[in-house]
């Protein structure tokens, strides 16, 4: 019976940590994602606007040949505004300098359908 038990535990602990290493290398998919999603705004800033509690749609497939293997990957952005005001760049004292900040949202699911993560992150761009 311990014999059972213990066996039991140990099968348990690999599916635990198979799951834990799935997760990781989703985050680590959606992080690539991200990060593409946002050198793709610095290259293009993109003129469609977008709030932070709707997100923004549609979600585009990243097709890129650098892109982790395995897994469907999701990025969209736009701009943010609020209330149609500028925000300054860097510290009070530089006000003459303004930015744009951008929305951008990647998604990240393995081709297995499991463990969907989904990272945000809002990027400043400095305007003329």
């Amino acid at each position: 019976m311990v014999g059972a038990a213990t066996v039991h535990t140990a099968i348990t602990q690999e599916k635990l940590a198979g799951a834990v290493a799935d997760r990781q290398r989703t985050f680590q998919a959606a992080e690539w994602a991200l990060r593409w999603g946002e050198q793709q705004v610095w290259l293009t800033p993109p003129t469609t606007v977008v709030n932070n509690a709707t997100g923004c749609t549609p979600m585009n497939e990243v097709t890129d040949g650098g892109r982790p293997e395995g897994f469907a990957l999701r990025v969209c952005g736009g701009r943010l505004i609020d209330a149609g005001r500028w925000i300054p760049c860097g510290p009070p004292s530089s006000n003459q300098r303004r930015c744009a900040s951008y929305l951008i949202i990647a998604e990240a699911q393995p081709a297995n359908g499991a463990a969907l993560v989904r990272l945000e992150s809002i990027l400043l761009l400095e305007e003329n």
